[in-house]
């Protein structure tokens, strides 16, 4: 009798490093071209500029893990912009407005869970 494996691999590290890079790099794009459409959303409309420069800093980092050969350094850049990500949209987290609360809370999950992900990557990275 066979035994049939129905679990795939896991991806390698590098593999999720290349990954994190790439997404960084998408993430970076939308906000530098579309700071106001990625801002409204989670009520921070007025900050558009600083929505614009978060996308600068996340292609730079995107484009350092993916063209490093020690991209342990990118990776703790990225870590360090989850913490400034997570500050910008705490604030929000209590607004009386029902959907821009919302918007933010899926945020700060996402943003926590990148962030354990970029902290695990540049541990085993370092």
């Amino acid at each position: 009798m066979t035994q049939i494996k129905s679990a795939r691999a896991a991806p390698s590290l590098e593999t999720i490093v290349s990954g994190l890079g790439w997404f960084s790099i998408g993430l970076g794009l939308l906000e530098f071209f579309a700071p106001r459409q990625v801002a409204a959303p989670l009520g921070m409309e007025r900050r558009a500029g600083l929505v614009q420069s978060y996308g600068l800093r996340e292609m730079i980092a995107g484009l350092g893990i993916l063209l490093s050969r020690r991209p342990a350094a990118w990776l703790w850049a990225r870590a360090a912009g989850d913490v400034l990500d997570m500050a910008a949209v705490a604030p929000q987290m209590a607004s009386t407005n029902k959907s821009v609360q919302q918007a933010n809370n899926l945020a700060a999950l996402t943003i926590g869970l990148i962030a354990a992900l970029d902290v695990y990557c540049a541990m085993k990275t370092s």
